[in-house]
C-alpha cells in the first residue's frame, strides 16, 4: 500500500512540473528576439507583449551647454564698510540688518571728547591766522621799504603759510565728520557728529550699539548694493576654453525649482584656482531686481552654442559597461528591426542626445522609448 501511494505521488508531481514546462516555455518563446544581421527582430504580437513604445527621431536645434555651480555675489564697488577715523562713543543707532538706506542718510550719532578737541584746534587756528596773517603783510610792507629784514619777512611768511595749512587740514577732517562749519566759526562747538551712508544699499552687519566705543578705522555696518548682483559660477580647466565674454547663462536655484534668471558673461577671471582648477566666471544679470540674495548658492547653464542634428529624447538612453546606447527601429518585411548606436560621446543638450549622423543606419526612423532595456540584454545575449 505505501509503495502504490509513493507512486501516485510521484506520478502527480511529475504531470504538475509537466503542465508548468508547457504553460511556460511559449511566453518565453513569446519575446525572444531574433538576430537579423547587426539588428535585432520582433513581430508585432512579441512588441505588444513586451509594451514596446517608440517616437519619431526628431530633426531640430537645439543649444549645447555647460554645467556649473556657483554663488552670488556683488562687486567690491557696489559694497562699503561704515567707519569713522575719530574715536569716539555711539551715542545713537536704530538701523537693523537688512534694512535698505539711501545714499547721505544718518546712520549713526557719535559723540566724544576727541571730537571735542578737534573743533577746538580749528577755532584756535584760525583765529590765530587772522593775526598771523596781519603780521605777514605787515612784513612785506616794512620789507619793500628796507625797514625790516628778509630774514623776519620769511619767518612770519612760514608760520602764516603753516596755520592756514592746519586750518585747512582741520576745515576737511571735520567735513568729514559732517560738521556744520558756519555754525563751528561762530564760535558753536558740537557736542556730536553724525555717520552718513556713503552708498545706496541694504545694510549686512551692524556692529554699532549705543554706549560702546569705537577706535578709529572700525566698521560700524557694512552696505551692499543689491541692485548690481552678479552670479560666479565656477568652470573646471576641461571647459574652460569654451567660454566667452557675451555668452548667455541660465541660473537655478534649488530652494526655487522652475525659476530660471537669464545673464550675461562679462568677465572671466585670468587664474585657475590652485586646489579646484576652475575658473570663476562673473554673469550680469538681464533683470537687475531678482528676488535673490547675496551669497546664495545657485546651479547655472552656460550656453556655449547651436546644434542642428538628429536628436531622440535622454530618456531612450540604456547603459552597459559604463557605455551608453539607444535602439532604433524600422519596420520591414519580417517584423521590426531593432538596431543599438552608441551615444557614449553624443552630446547631450535640453534633455536631448545628438545622434551621429554617420551611424544612423538607413531607413530607421524611430527611437525606442520604453523596452530598450529589455533589447539591450537580448542583443548582449546574441553577440
Amino acid at each position: 500500500m505505501k509503495t502504490y501511494q509513493i507512486y501516485i505521488l510521484s506520478l502527480a508531481l511529475l504531470v504538475m512540473l509537466q503542465g508548468c514546462k508547457d504553460h511556460t516555455e511559449p511566453a518565453a518563446e513569446a519575446v525572444q528576439a531574433e538576430k537579423a544581421g547587426e539588428s535585432l527582430r520582433l513581430s508585432a504580437q512579441q512588441m505588444t507583449k513586451m509594451g514596446m513604445e517608440s517616437q519619431k527621431i526628431e530633426e531640430r536645434t537645439a543649444t549645447t551647454s555647460i554645467a556649473a555651480n556657483g554663488l552670488l555675489d556683488v562687486p567690491t564697488q557696489h559694497m562699503a564698510s561704515v567707519t569713522t577715523f575719530l574715536g569716539s562713543y555711539v551715542k545713537s543707532a536704530d538701523k537693523h540688518i537688512g534694512e535698505r538706506v539711501k545714499k547721505g542718510e544718518v546712520l549713526t550719532v557719535m559723540e566724544g571728547p576727541e571730537f571735542v578737541d578737534l573743533q577746538q584746534q580749528y577755532v584756535e587756528h584760525k583765529s590765530q591766522l587772522a593775526v598771523l596773517k596781519s603780521d605777514f603783510e605787515r612784513q612785506t610792507n616794512l620789507a619793500a621799504d628796507s625797514i625790516t629784514s628778509g630774514k623776519s619777512l620769511q619767518s612770519a611768511r612760514a608760520i602764516y603759510e603753516q596755520t592756514a595749512s592746519m586750518v585747512e587740514a582741520l576745515k576737511q577732517k571735520l567735513g568729514f565728520l559732517n560738521v556744520n562749519m558756519a555754525a563751528l566759526n561762530d564760535g558753536n562747538i558740537a557736542k556730536s557728529f553724525t555717520v552718513r551712508a556713503p552708498i545706496d544699499g541694504y545694510l549686512t552687519k551692524v556692529s554699532a550699539k549705543i554706549g560702546s566705543y569705537t577706535t578709529p578705522g572700525q566698521s560700524l555696518m557694512e552696505i551692499v548694493d543689491l541692485s548690481h548682483l552678479h552670479v560666479e559660477l565656477s568652470v573646471y580647466e576641461s571647459e574652460a576654453l569654451n567660454i566667452k565674454e557675451g555668452q548667455k547663462m541660465e541660473i537655478m536655484l534649488p530652494s526655487m525649482p522652475g525659476k530660471v534668471m537669464e545673464a550675461d558673461i562679462y568677465l572671466i577671471d585670468k587664474a585657475f584656482d590652485d586646489n579646484t582648477r576652475a575658473v570663476k566666471v562673473h554673469g550680469h544679470f538681464e533683470d537687475e531686481n531678482v528676488p535673490f540674495i547675496m551669497g546664495m548658492y545657485v546651479e547655472g547653464k552656460i550656453i556655449t552654442g547651436e546644434v542642428t542634428g538628429h536628436v531622440v529624447p535622454a530618456i531612450a538612453a540604456v547603459f552597459a559597461d559604463n557605455n551608453r546606447y539607444v535602439f532604433v527601429e524600422k519596420q520591414s518585411a519580417n517584423g521590426t528591426e531593432f538596431t543599438p548606436i552608441d551615444v557614449t560621446e553624443a552630446t547631450e543638450m535640453d534633455g536631448w542626445i545628438l545622434l551621429p549622423e554617420s551611424k544612423i543606419p538607413e531607413g530607421f526612423d524611430k527611437v525606442v522609448t520604453k523596452g530598450a532595456g529589455y533589447l539591450l540584454s537580448q542583443w548582449m545575449m546574441a553577440e
